[in-house]
């Protein structure tokens, strides 16, 4: 399934592009835009229809059934505008109906895509999100080192005011700060394990 011609793809050359999974997707884009150009202009014929004055055109397919019956060569029958705009408006709905049915398909065929490729790349997305959860482990030890710190200066009898303009505020420490419970649901999710995390954020 990976090896057809690649096509181009995201910055990662080892994440193929979603068309490659799934071609239909760029049949599908085609089609839609070819539709959303008919059905630009018919809007703009509408328009033009809209702004014309005078009678409505007589019933040119009437004359045409009756040069026949003659053996006369038929007019060019034009539709009555108000036929005209009628015809357009009926088209007009068919396309967007269409263009629904098209727009559920894309989604499917991105769905299939996805599921195809999710295995291949769940490995690399979890060492990715490991490295997070190690770096959020380190920057937490750091925070407690730096509080631990300011303690220390506080025990000591000094002001610690010029300590505290540097704080990093939303980096709460212990088991119930953002990053404990970041690394109890990413625990659950599988990414890393119990036995990975300090007693600390537990």
């Amino acid at each position: 399934m990976f090896n057809k011609k690649q096509a181009p793809t995201t910055d990662d050359p080892e994440i193929p592009a979603v068309e490659i999974i799934a071609p239909r997707l760029d049949e599908i884009r085609t089609l839609r835009a070819r539709l959303g150009q008919e059905a630009g202009s018919l809007r703009q014929e509408e328009f033009s229809l809209a702004q014309e004055d005078g009678p409505e055109l007589v019933d040119g397919a009437r004359e045409a059934r009756v040069a026949a019956i003659l053996g006369l060569t038929p007019k060019t029958v034009t539709a009555p505008r108000s036929q005209r705009r009628q015809q357009i408006a009926t088209r007009l709905r068919d396309i967007e109906d269409a263009r629904d049915v098209l727009d559920r398909e894309m989604t499917t065929e991105r769905g299939r895509a996805t599921a195809a490729v999710q295995d291949r790349l769940m490995p690399e997305y979890k060492l990715k999100i490991r490295d997070l959860l190690d770096a959020l482990i380190a920057a937490h030890s750091a925070q407690v080192e730096i509080r631990a710190f300011v303690s220390r200066v506080e025990d000591a009898g000094y002001n610690t005011g010029w300590l505290d303009a540097h704080p990093c505020r939303w980096l709460d420490v212990g088991p119930n700060g953002n990053i404990a419970r970041f690394l109890d649901e990413k625990k659950k999710a599988g990414f890393i394990a119990d036995r990975d995390i300090p007693m600390e954020l537990k």
